[in-house]
């Protein structure tokens, strides 16, 4: 096979080879690699059928490390050689979780990027209520492998910025995969997930995210609100003396789609501000823990929390914030530097 593209054989040597040639070899043994892995996607083949050059588990180890992670997860599934192989040599953030069939999990993903995103539909059916065996799949192998990069860094402080690149690609992996089961503003503006990766692996929505829009976008989403204020609910709008008027304008029931925050739906919230604007800690709505500043809260010192049995809305949320919200105050640590009106807004949401 190696004598019909250029190769006459695979040898060692002594001599140092030049390091253009060293990278040619290394890209075309790996060139063959990926297409061994496709080959023999969906059949295991023994030990005495592979190429001698894939029983160096060194060589073999180091090839393995520059595939994508598609390709990688396959190459668990092509035989017990490699699965042992790559199981004791691979660093922990390329494993895949111990007793997985990484075959069915990318079937099973694939489906679920074809289907409709929930948040486009106009009516919540029961499949809908739940997350995807894809995104239940990631919040768990991400929590095997933080506790394995965990343990690694005790015995490796030096894989420290390993560990942060991969948290930062991890994290947006998970704001992708977030997006459908996302109110469409929360997820256009998501720029970190901070926690939640334990109720994700139980098929709950109980995550934090961090969003970042203009001063203005926010300012116009508060005094505007246009159709999301045409949510609120009957009960929600009597309290306030403006039953009658809200449900003449209320549109159809099969023309309003829900615009929950999250599906499946989470029944609280609690919106804090990180920076670009403060909350107007006069009004009761607002939560206090303590003063700005005092015992290291910063911008956690108060928040705005909304509660809806069957799962808040962006119309609730509207609702509550409008008028609490100064721009052209920060609310984080004292002696930051003070931001416009027209700047960068960032919002931490924390469903419950």
């Amino acid at each position: 096979m190696f004598r019909h593209i250029g190769f006459t054989r695979f040898t060692y040597s002594s001599v140092p080879l030049p390091l253009e040639s060293y990278f040619t070899s290394l890209v075309s043994i790996s060139f063959l690699f990926v297409l061994f892995c496709q080959s023999t996607y969906t059949h295991t083949y023994p030990v005495s059928t592979m190429h001698p050059i894939f029983l160096i588990p060194e060589l073999t180890t180091h090839i393995a490390s520059f595939l994508p992670l598609s390709s990688l997860s396959k190459c668990y599934t092509l035989s017990r050689h490699f699965n042992t192989i790559l199981t004791r040599n691979l660093p922990p953030t390329l494993r895949v979780i111990p007793d997985s069939d990484s075959s069915s999990l990318a079937r099973k993903s694939a489906l679920a990027d074809s289907s409709t995103p929930p948040s486009t539909t106009t009516t919540t059916s029961s499949s809908e209520q739940s997350l995807p065996p894809s995104l239940l799949s990631l919040a768990q192998t991400t929590l095997t492998q933080h506790s394995l990069f965990a343990s690694q860094h005790a015995l490796l402080p030096e894989a420290e910025d390993d560990y942060f690149f991969w948290v930062e690609g991890v994290n947006a992996q998970l704001l992708a995969a977030l997006g459908p089961h996302l109110h469409p503003f929360v997820a256009s503006h998501a720029v970190r997930f901070v926690a939640g990766l334990d109720a994700l692996g139980r098929g709950e929505m109980g995550v934090v995210v961090q969003t970042r829009c203009k001063g203005e976008e926010m300012r116009a989403l508060l005094e505007g609100g246009g159709d999301e204020e045409a949510e609120e609910s009957g009960d929600d709008a009597q309290m306030k003396g403006e039953g009658k008027h809200s449900r003449q304008e209320l549109p159809p029931p099969s023309q309003t789609p829900p615009a929950y925050l999250t599906l499946p739906h989470t029944p609280s919230v609690e919106l804090y501000i990180i920076r670009g604007a403060a909350w107007d800690t006069s009004y009761a709505n607002v939560r206090n823990r303590g003063e700005p500043g005092q015992h290291g809260l910063g911008w956690t010192a108060a928040c705005v929390c909304v509660q809806r049995e069957r799962g808040v809305r962006m119309g609730d949320v509207l609702g509550e914030v409008r008028g609490l919200m100064v721009f052209g105050k920060e609310g984080g640590e004292e002696g930051e530097e003070e931001e416009g009106g027209d700047g960068d807004v960032v919002l931490e949401w924390r469903f419950s």
